[in-house]
């Protein structure tokens, strides 16, 4: 090695170790974020037609590119909008919404339903005040993402699959752009590292098996049953056991709109007793049947 070159290496190994390299590195909150694509399209419009007020256990994204026609969205909790042409809107998941189309002649929407969690089971979206609606180069934005994932194969190889899921969080950065925390929820979130291992043995519960006990789950995290107990309500909404089961109740809506299983196959696939107590349990959920859910999910 000549001098010049071994000179180099020392003042590049120097600098790689300067102080100023801590003053620039980052400590971020560890959440193992996941974009899910459940299912999505190009959708017609008809003319004057409407939807019932529904709530989906998965997030709504959808883009107008139509340049003519409006559609009424009425949000539980919020403002209705009127939606014009080359605009987007965005429900959070579990919100009940209503959509009308204003007009006459036929325009199309383009649309998905998707899931952004941590650790593949906590709702991103339930800590930001996320806003519901988009126009101008923002819309535009959102619209390029979801064309980009509608027009993805239903199979994907290692490309497709990282393609999917940056394009994914591409779009979730537009939906959240500068969106607050939702001040309520940030002694929750505080507790999400800790309760990291919790979740992690979860995710990798099968379907209708036993699962550890609420006094082994708090083992895992170092607290006392009653402390963990109230800690994993506070950043999830209920129990583990209320937690395992929504886990797969999403698990049966996925199935429902993404394949042609029958009531008795998923819940053959998901572990229940039979078609019968899949289905009261589903409706317990969705406060519809597995059927209906189905016919109207998408």
């Amino acid at each position: 090695m000549g001098r010049f070159a071994a000179n180099m290496n020392e003042i590049t190994e120097k600098l790689f170790c300067s102080p100023v390299d801590a003053q620039t590195a980052k400590s971020d909150v560890k959440m193992n974020l996941s974009f899910k694509f459940v299912v999505g399209n190009y959708t017609p419009w008809l003319p004057y037609s409407k939807t019932n007020w529904r709530a989906m256990p998965f997030s709504l994204c959808c883009y107008r590119d139509s340049q003519k026609g409006e559609a009424l969205l009425q949000i539980e909790g919020r403002e209705h909008q009127i939606i014009g042409p080359c605009s987007a809107f965005f429900i959070p998941e579990g919100v009940s919404h209503s959509l009308s189309y204003l007009s006459g002649g036929e325009v199309t929407s383009l649309w998905i339903h998707f899931r952004l969690t941590m650790f593949h089971s906590i709702n991103v979206f339930d800590f930001f005040d996320a806003p519901c609606f988009f126009d101008g180069a923002k819309a535009a934005n959102i619209g390029r993402h979801l064309d980009t994932l509608v027009q993805l194969p239903r199979v994907l190889d290692l490309a497709g699959s990282l393609r999917l899921q940056l394009t994914g969080m591409s779009l979730a950065g537009e939906l959240l752009g500068d969106a607050p925390l939702k001040p309520e929820r940030l002694t929750a979130l505080r507790h999400l590292n800790r309760l990291r291992p919790v979740f992690e043995r979860l995710d990798h519960l099968e379907p209708g098996k036993s699962f550890p006990s609420s006094t082994q789950l708090a083992e895992l995290v170092g607290l006392s049953q009653s402390r963990f107990l109230t800690v994993f309500h506070e950043l999830t909404g209920g129990s583990p056991t209320r937690f395992i089961e929504y886990k797969r109740y999403l698990k049966a809506c996925e199935l429902l709109l993404t394949t042609s299983q029958s009531v008795a196959e998923i819940a053959e696939t998901l572990r229940y007793a039979d078609a019968f107590h899949f289905s009261r349990k589903f409706k317990q959920n969705a406060g519809c049947s597995p059927r209906a859910f189905r016919h109207a999910g998408s």
